[in-house]
């Protein structure tokens, strides 16, 4: 169900981790009802628009397994969060805000320049003009 060309920037994962985050610690994933899953899927999908981004909630259930071989069911649900596009669309990357991203590390990466043969440093290409 995900769009293909969906990309999060650098400086959204750390959003990303930090909105899941709020959610596991408000909700508690072993008493899950429809009602409850509901409830979570309205907070997830607010939280999630707050940073921009929509979401798609997928659950699972924990399945444990028995001495003869089969699975059964814990009771407990985990929600598979899935980010398919942005509140605001784009009709193309924004690669001023990828650069930025790239210099300044936003994405957990070392922060620095990458050149046109995929080297890394951290000094931008100087040009002396004569």
């Amino acid at each position: 169900m995900s769009v293909p060309d969906f990309q999060l920037y650098e400086d959204e994962i750390p959003k990303l981790s930090h909105v899941m985050t709020r959610l596991s610690n408000a909700f508690d994933f072993t008493h899950f009802t429809d009602t409850n899953k509901a409830i979570f899927e309205v907070a997830a999908h607010e939280e999630f628009a707050r940073i921009g981004i929509e979401i798609v909630v997928n659950w699972q259930q924990v399945h444990r397994a028995k001495e003869d071989g089969t699975e059964e069911p814990t009771g407990v649900w985990l929600p598979g969060i899935e980010p398919v596009g942005r509140v605001i669309k784009e009709s193309e990357t924004d690669h001023d805000r990828v650069r930025f991203g790239i210099v300044h590390g936003l994405g957990g990466g070392q922060p620095g320049y990458i050149r046109a043969d995929g080297r890394k440093t951290e000094d931008p290409i100087r040009k002396d003009i004569l």
